[in-house]
Order: structure tokens, then sequence, then C-alpha cells
């Protein structure tokens, strides 16, 4: 299955723009492509510029970079994963790592891997930290 989501926006992880509505679209998804607007013409939320402006600086208005707009795409995946575990914290804590693993498949990992991935984290906590 093919989707466009466009109309991610910086803090939708906080509710902006269609925040965690958009983000929960991705959930279903096998692979996510980032298409980044490099035409200098539009700013991270989307909106046109007028190219010929120039600024308080002396030099002409242009759009966000490309690099700059992936990496805050990469922050509100990152975020938006994080606030959902938080904000389910106390019912992890209670149902353990199960409840966690059931969570974490949600976002369209085998429970395989995200075992995988509880069981190399374990491993880490212990080796860095002593602890289990």
């Amino acid at each position: 299955m093919l989707k466009d989501v466009a109309g991610l926006v910086p803090g939708a992880y906080q509710g902006r723009g269609r925040g965690n509505k958009f983000l929960d679209d991705l959930t279903d998804a096998d692979v996510l492509i980032h298409v980044l607007d490099s035409s200098g013409t539009a700013d991270s939320e989307g909106n046109k510029l007028v190219v010929d402006v120039v600024g308080d600086d002396g030099e002409d208005a242009v759009g966000s970079h490309p690099i700059d707009d992936l990496g805050w795409i990469f922050n509100e995946l990152i975020q938006w994963v994080y606030f959902n575990l938080k904000t389910k914290w106390d019912t992890v804590a209670r149902k353990g790592r199960a409840k966690l693993a059931g969570m974490l498949s949600g976002y369209k990992q085998s429970m395989s891997f995200v075992w995988d991935v509880l069981v190399e984290f374990e491993k880490y906590m212990y080796q860095k930290q002593g602890r289990d």
C-alpha cells in the first residue's frame, strides 16, 4: 500500500498541525520515504516564501534547508514514540515486558524483532550499568 501523509510540521508530537493523528497514520507503513523540498521557496511548515525579498540582515529570504528538515522530521518521530511510551509507562511497569513489546510492535515491527531489541537492551544495561 502506498500512502501519502503529507503535512508534518515541527511540534506535531505535541499536537501542532494534525499532531498525533498525522503520526498515528504512519503506524501501518512498512517503509517511510521522506520527500524534502530543496527549492528554498518554503519554510519548515510548508509556507511559501517570496525569495526575492531581502531580509533584515541584507540576505535574500530563503526557505529551510533539506538537511535541517530531515533533522526535525527524525526528531518528531523519535519524540512521538517516546511520548507514547512515557504516557503509558505506568501500565508498562505494571504489566512488564510483554506490554512494552506489544506497544512497540504497533510501530510495524515484528514481535521477534521487538524481543531481540529488548534482549539486547537488557544486555547493554547489565554490562554498562550492572542492572537488569
